[in-house]
C-alpha cells in the first residue's frame, strides 16, 4: 500500500502526518525502484488556504525517520512542489536499500501574514 499524509491535530489545518510502508509502484507514495535517489510524490492533503498563502513553500518542514532501518535517506528534490487542480505535491527523494520500508514523517505548513 503507497503512502500517504494524513492530517493531523491543531484543526488538522497545517499539521499532516505519514506512517507506514514504502512500497516499489507508480502511484503517490510509492518509489520507482530500490536504490539511490529514488523520487516519491506524495500528494498534501492541505485546503487551498493553506498552500495558497505566498511564502507557503519556504516555511514547509519535514521531520523524518526510518523505522527499520531500510531508509538511509530521506531529503527534498530540486523541484520540491509541484501542483495540479487537486491538491499540492510534495516530491521527495530517497534512499533505500530493500522494499517494502517502514517510514515516519511529520509534515508542517506554517504560514503567517507577518513573516
Amino acid at each position: 500500500m503507497a503512502l500517504s499524509a494524513v492530517l493531523v491535530g491543531r484543526e488538522g489545518l497545517a499539521h499532516a502526518r505519514v506512517d507506514g510502508l514504502l512500497t516499489v509502484g507508480p502511484d503517490f507514495g510509492e518509489v520507482p525502484a530500490v536504490g539511490l535517489d529514488q523520487l516519491v510524490r506524495l500528494r498534501l492533503p492541505y485546503e487551498p488556504r493553506v498552500y495558497v498563502p505566498v511564502g507557503f513553500e519556504e516555511q514547509f518542514y519535514i521531520l523524518s525517520k526510518s523505522i527499520d532501518g531500510l531508509v538511509t535517506d530521506i531529503r527534498l528534490d530540486a523541484t520540491q512542489f509541484e501542483y495540479d487542480s487537486v491538491s499540492p505535491i510534495l516530491r521527495l527523494r530517497f534512499d533505500l536499500t530493500a522494499a517494502p520500508a517502514q517510514i515516519e514523517m511529520w509534515l508542517e505548513a506554517h504560514h503567517s501574514v507577518g513573516r
